[in-house]
């Protein structure tokens, strides 16, 4: 019985440390886009969603169903160069509602004024208070307002430190 206790608390333990803060579903609209071949925006989601939901952006142990859950929905609107695009992103918070079946949204933010650079298969990397990419420091700094506005849901001024974080990645 022993050893069934340990080996159950080991892996309950495991199942947290491998639970990030973001479960991020991440959609790319580029219809308006003509004559790029579209496997890119699909190599480009899937980088996004990696990074969203790969990197630990807390100290916080979170488990796997208390992840924050977010939509970022990217509309492509211009390609001026082989690297570089233009268009808006919507970014959605939702929460369970206490002892409830259902999420409420707290967070819903569209921003018409994207551009970022993107190379297919270059990794997404960041530093926190370097602009490596400004793919990177925007992604960061969304990531930063959804940790602090899912905090703030939680406590006044729960969220503050990653509010801080998001300013210094913007």
């Amino acid at each position: 019985t022993f050893f069934c206790l340990c080996f159950i608390f080991f892996f309950s333990i495991q199942d947290r440390a491998i639970a990030q803060e973001l479960n991020c579903t991440v959609q790319i609209l580029a219809q308006q886009i003509e004559g790029t071949d579209k496997k890119i925006f699909e190599t480009m989601r899937q980088s996004i969603y990696e990074f969203m939901n790969n990197r630990k952006w807390t100290n916080d142990v979170f488990k796997n169903e208390e992840s924050i859950e977010c939509i970022f929905t990217i509309t492509m609107k211009n390609r001026p160069s082989i690297d570089e695009f233009v268009g808006s992103v919507q970014v959605q918070v939702r929460r369970p509602v206490f002892q409830s079946n259902y999420n409420s949204l707290l967070f819903n933010f569209n921003d018409n004024d994207l551009s970022i650079r993107y190379v297919e298969y270059q990794q997404l990397d960041f530093i926190e208070n370097q602009n490596l990419s400004n793919l990177t420091s925007i992604l960061a700094y969304y990531a930063n307002i959804i940790i602090g506005v899912d905090y703030d849901s939680f406590s006044l001024y729960g969220g503050t430190t990653y509010f801080l974080r998001a300013k210094a990645a913007a």
